[in-house]
């Protein structure tokens, strides 16, 4: 007796249909598009909204320090403000500016058949000149932009602006003190700081909402731990998910099986291979997420007369249930009575009329700061050289996949591009032979093209590592586990681990550097042990599913505070996986990558045969040392590789040249 094909699935508010309760949505919630622009039902509405104040000055001043005569110094600083970047172009949203300045979605622009054409210039004969008449094509349907989007539909992707959003807008800084020590030496000092703010950043809104939904998580929290909450088995009344034999025993949620043994949506879970791996490690968001798409369950209520075939079928079953049972609104009979829930379409996403939902906002930025040095020798007797040293700090908070999308600042992080020390020297040397030069200058024939032109170049460049994190488990959090530009999940500080930096031994016959040494061994984490309970059912989501989640320990003697033994070893357990929605205490970018060494050179001689005619010899070696670079090991705790690197790259190279210049 449930609804019928006319206004199912609609938002109403007090509609009485038998078998379901009275209608609760209120529709001034939904999510609708609007038509806006020039000439359109909104002309006063824009996409996006205006910013008309983008005034960037740019200052600077240049001053010649007076005392110094001999050794001429120059101070110099300025200040610029600029305005752009990303936020008001279409490279920078996915699927170009259609995304937001023409998305409809639903909508068919598209003409694919002549009489497709024909509808949109009703008795006319089209020619070749009509063609600027077709282009930009008016949509086909709707013929205006705009409406309500089906509250089931689940699909396509939506921009939408912060009504507050700004253009993003840089501001530079920098200061110099330039001396000339020597006539042919020159010392620079300077401070450059960048600060970025207001930068684009996107945030899908639609992302699962267990981690704030607390009665949600609540009841997966209790499921691992081998309970049977209300509220799964409500959600599942009437299917099977185990994907059990039937020999096991499995029957419908909210049934009794053959041998009398009450089924629970939890105990479901717990033996699904859809659920079981993520729900035993505590990744709730892959479990919603598969609760959002799961049909593999028997037991559907199907209903064909609906007219429709909406998605979420799992978080509809307790609606279907109601309907079909005569409006009791409860499942099952005497003493496995449940009462029946008909879940709010944005129980598990927030808005269930898209797939992805991106709220384009300022919430990113960034702040570079820097101390840079250079010593410059210009040509004397044939030598010149370059150095620079930088010593710098580049922070900022990613512009999406942040681990809490509510609490973006604590992704406050140095950025993958930070590099503390950087040190760069370059220098020439021509030996002052042949003529014209400081030794035999009056030389000529072939004893001057012998001993003339003779050159080499060196190229030494050290820096320190990037930063790097060592991970926890992905799902934990909302994190993108992108360390290169997202947030990422951390794992807790349980025990004594202050390390910044690691120093790789590498092992030659085993091919594998270990960045910790033997410092650290990888245990189980005691989350683990939550599972170890053997439900209903008979089944121990710990003793049945490996269990992915893992600590870092460290060997310690007996009798050390906080110790324990596993596998026979006296350890203390010093890092382990937050709790399930949790971002770890160790902190993002908290180690330092691999510095780089690079030392390279070239030595070659050049024999004048003409005047305008010579012929040049030369020999190039890069990375002269020899110091190929390891790869960064394997940073997370829940790998058994952790703190191991396996390959490493840069060999010493040697190239010649012979080059005839005319």
């Amino acid at each position: 007796t449930g609804p019928t094909a006319g206004n199912a699935l609609q938002c109403t508010q007090g509609v009485a249909q038998t078998g379901l309760p009275t209608s609760s949505c209120n529709s001034a919630f939904l999510t609708e598009l609007q038509f806006v622009g020039p000439n359109s039902p909104n002309p006063g509405k824009t996409a996006i909204p205006a910013d008309w104040d983008n005034i960037g000055p740019a200052v600077g001043f240049s001053y010649q320090v007076p005392w110094f005569e001999k050794n001429p110094t120059t101070v110099r600083g300025g200040y610029s403000l600029t305005y752009g970047g990303s936020g008001r172009n279409n490279s920078s949203i996915g699927g170009g500016t259609q995304q937001v300045l023409g998305s409809a979605l639903g909508a068919t622009s598209a003409l694919t058949t002549a009489a497709q054409l024909s509808a949109q210039f009703p008795n006319e004969v089209l020619k070749l000149s009509d063609v600027p008449r077709i282009v930009p094509l008016r949509p086909v349907s709707p013929a205006l932009p705009g409406g309500t989007l089906n509250i089931y539909s689940r699909s396509g992707t939506l921009y939408g602006y912060d009504p507050d959003y700004v253009t993003p807008y840089t501001q530079n800084f920098n200061l110099s003190i330039t001396s000339n020590v020597l006539r042919n030496l020159t010392v620079d000092i300077r401070y450059i700081g960048t600060q970025s703010k207001k930068q684009e950043s996107d945030i899908n809104l639609n992302l699962n909402n267990v981690y704030f939904n607390q009665e949600l998580y609540d009841a997966l929290d209790a499921a691992r731990r081998g309970d049977d909450p209300l509220l799964l088995t409500q959600m599942l009344a009437g299917l099977n998910v185990s994907g059990a034999a039937a020999a096991e025993g499995y029957a419908p949620v909210g049934t009794l099986n053959a041998n009398g043994v009450y089924q629970t949506g939890a105990a479901h879970l717990r033996r699904s291979m859809t659920y079981r791996t993520n729900l035993l490690n505590g990744n709730y968001l892959a479990v919603v997420n598969s609760l959002l798409t799961d049909t593999g369950g028997t037991g559907y209520v199907s209903n064909t007369s609906l007219g429709v075939t909406p998605s979420g079928r799992i978080l509809r079953n307790g609606c279907d249930r109601i309907a079909v049972q005569g409006g009791t609104q409860t499942f099952g009979t005497g003493a496995n009575t449940i009462p029946l829930r008909c879940f709010p379409e944005n129980y598990l996403i927030s808005n269930p009329q898209v797939s992805v939902a991106n709220y384009r906002t300022n919430s990113s930025s960034s702040n570079y700061h820097s101390m840079q040095a250079q010593v410059t020798l210009r040509p004397t007797y044939g030598f010149s050289a370059t150095t620079t040293y930088t010593w710098s700090k580049n922070m900022g908070i990613p512009g999406s996949g942040n681990a809490n999308p509510l609490n973006r600042e604590l992704d406050y992080k140095l950025l993958y591009s930070h590099v503390s020390h950087d040190w760069r020297t370059n220098g020439t040397i021509e030996l002052p032979l042949g003529p014209n030069k400081l030794f035999f200058g009056n030389s000529s024939g072939w004893a001057a093209r012998l001993i003339e032109r003779w050159q080499a170049s060196l190229i030494l460049n050290l820096s320190s590592g990037r930063p790097d994190s060592i991970t926890a488990l992905g799902g934990l959090t909302y994190a993108s586990g992108l360390v290169t530009s997202g947030a990422i999940t951390v794992p807790d500080i349980v025990g004594p681990f202050d390390l910044r930096k690691g120093d790789m031994q590498w092992d030659g016959a085993a091919n594998e550097g270990r960045y910790f040494g033997d410092e650290f061994v990888v245990v189980p984490d005691p989350q683990c042990a939550l599972a170890n309970k053997t439900d209903t059912m008979g089944f121990n989501l710990a003793a049945n599913v490996n269990c992915g989640l893992q600590a870092v320990a460290r060997v310690v003697p007996e009798g050390t505070p906080g110790s324990t033994v596993i596998d026979g070893q006296n350890v203390q357990i010093v890092l382990q996986n937050p709790q399930p929605g949790k971002q770890g205490t160790l902190g993002q970018s908290t180690m330092e990558n691999l510095g780089q060494i690079r030392f390279d050179g070239n030595i070659g001689k050049t024999f004048r045969i003409t005047e305008t005619k010579s012929l040049q010899v030369r020999f190039d070696a890069t990375n002269i040392l020899n110091h190929p670079t390891p790869a960064m090991p394997e940073l997370s705790i829940n790998d058994d590789d952790f703190g191991i690197s396996t390959t490493k790259t840069g060999g010493r190279a040697f190239q010649g040249q012979l080059r005839f210049s005319f």
